[in-house]
């Protein structure tokens, strides 16, 4: 039996976001912290930041876009081939 895997857009979208969440959740914070030091000057890290609910809107809606991924990988794969029979006919 030769079966290959292909995904569909559904499944595309799911690989694209399972790479895209991590790195908004975790490219953000070096991102937010030089945005609001250039803004506010002298804030080094995100410790220091006044307001964190930015922040952790930002990482949830990365995590959430990850954990979103992996069902749409699940429902978007599509396989693609002939089922072939072996020995002549016979299924081992």
């Amino acid at each position: 039996m030769k079966l290959r895997q292909k995904f569909t857009r559904v499944g595309k979208f799911g690989v694209a976001l399972f790479f895209i969440g991590p790195c908004v959740a975790l490219g953000t914070r070096e991102w937010l912290t030089y945005t609001l030091a250039s803004l506010r000057g002298n804030i080094r890290s995100v410790s220091e930041i006044p307001d964190v609910t930015l922040y952790h809107v930002i990482i949830t809606i990365g995590v959430s876009a990850f954990l979103a991924s992996i069902p749409m990988m699940m429902i978007g794969r599509e396989y693609v081939g002939e089922e072939q029979p072996r020995d002549n006919g016979m299924w081992r």
